[in-house]
């Protein structure tokens, strides 16, 4: 079938008149772009030798005028249709295709996959792996260290170093345990120490933990936990010289860079001086009568913290309820008993006379943050599990820049970089 015998100019002009652009008096601009519709016959032509009907053709025929008409004029036509009667001319004088054989599987035209255009991209298939657990790169010279308990983290996003928190609850809900807990995980970015603890219970606490008599002893950039807390700060001291003091020290322990921590079983036994510089508030588990004698204004923190241990199943001893104004959280979080613990720490004051606790003096003990070599080998080992930088500085309680050089440089040469 020739091409030529589709003449549609309808002025008795011949389609192969024309030889270039000039002729038609339109631009080699206009030219390429009608090279499209001769690019569209190939396609048609590639149809009919596939085995198509002719009909196939007819859209591009039917659609050759109007391209014309938009592009310039029925006279731009014959030099599109010149080209399209080349290519056909090209692919006429292609030898034929290969005849299947009996080894080529002969697959039926119906069941072919569809012809898909070049020009549409086709996402690739997600490849779906199956279940297997996550490869550990091994350390190429650290040995193993283990990746921390989300408990860990989630303790330190909520209530954020420095910051001044309360940890109340009735008795035996394990307000102690949960302090200890803290103790233990902030470790990574600050000292940990414990003030007032008797002298004869501080040999259940790891070397790592300092152990002051005074609050004011409690050096800067550390964490401290003071147990029966009421003891040393009652309510009722709140308008002595002892009470303006502390409320002093809590005002000042932002910049000092501290976070205290004060276990009671009420907030009412608290100096109200500490009451009013609280950034958190960690309750345990308490009782109706509890609640009854509680502040009043802490009311609503307490029911929230009561409906919220409604709905835990099991033991309850090692969740806490947190209200956070620094970093705006509140809500459940789990405490597990610390590495260290011994039942015999919830009951160090009880051989201790409440006169003496936190008034007579005792040998300090000097409390350790851990150590560069440690932080360092953690570092290397979130890196591989695929920390960014700025995780690792949030996790370790370290700037990225030495986040950084724990990864690139094997930690720092002066310590007090840290």
């Amino acid at each position: 079938m020739s091409i030529g015998r589709f003449g549609m100019d309808g002025g008795g002009r011949g389609w192969g008149s024309a030889s270039s652009p000039d002729d038609v008096g339109f631009s080699w601009g206009d030219a390429i772009k009608l090279g499209g519709i001769g690019f569209a016959i190939v396609l048609a032509a590639q149809a009919r030798r596939s085995g198509r009907a002719d009909s196939s053709i007819a859209p591009v025929q039917q659609g050759l005028p109007w391209a014309s008409y938009l592009m310039g004029g029925a006279a731009a036509a014959p030099l599109a249709w010149k080209a399209g009667e080349s290519a056909l001319h090209y692919l006429d004088n292609l030898p034929p295709p290969e005849t299947p054989t009996l080894s080529t599987p002969v697959v039926p035209q119906g069941l072919q996959p569809p012809r898909v255009s070049p020009w549409i991209f086709t996402p690739p298939a997600p490849v779906t792996e199956p279940d297997s657990p996550t490869p550990t790169l091994p350390a190429e010279s650290d040995p193993p260290v283990r990746l921390f308990p989300v408990e860990r983290e989630e303790w330190l996003r909520a209530v954020p170093h420095p910051s001044v928190a309360a940890i109340v609850g009735g008795r035996g809900s394990g307000k102690t345990a949960a302090g200890y807990w803290i103790l233990e995980v902030a470790r990574d970015h600050a000292a940990p120490y414990v003030v007032g603890l008797p002298e004869a219970a501080r040999k259940f606490l790891p070397d790592s933990i300092g152990a002051v008599d005074r609050l004011e002893d409690v050096p800067t950039n550390a964490v401290a936990l003071i147990d029966e807390a009421y003891l040393a700060f009652n309510a009722r001291n709140a308008m002595t010289r002892d009470g303006r003091d502390i409320g002093s020290m809590i005002n000042l322990s932002r910049q000092k860079a501290q976070s205290l921590f004060f276990v009671v079983q009420e907030a009412r036994q608290l100096d109200v001086n500490i009451v009013a510089q609280l950034d958190a508030l960690v309750i345990k588990e308490s009782t109706e009568i509890s609640r009854q004698f509680e502040r009043p204004e802490l009311h609503v923190f307490t029911d929230r913290a009561r409906a919220a241990f409604a709905t835990v199943q099991g033991d309850r001893h090692q969740w806490s309820w947190v209200h956070s104004e620094r970093s705006g959280f509140a809500g459940l979080l789990r405490n597990p008993l610390p590495s260290f613990w011994r039942p015999a720490l919830s009951r160090a004051f009880g051989r201790a006379s409440s006169s003496t606790v936190g008034t007579e003096p005792g040998p300090p003990r000097k409390g350790h943050r851990t150590p560069p070599e440690e932080l360092a080998r953690k570092a290397r080992e979130m890196r591989r599990a695929g920390f960014s930088y700025g995780q690792i500085s949030e996790s370790l309680g370290i700037s990225k820049s030495t986040a950084w050089k724990f990864v690139n440089d094997d930690g720092p040469s002066d310590p007090q970089q840290l």
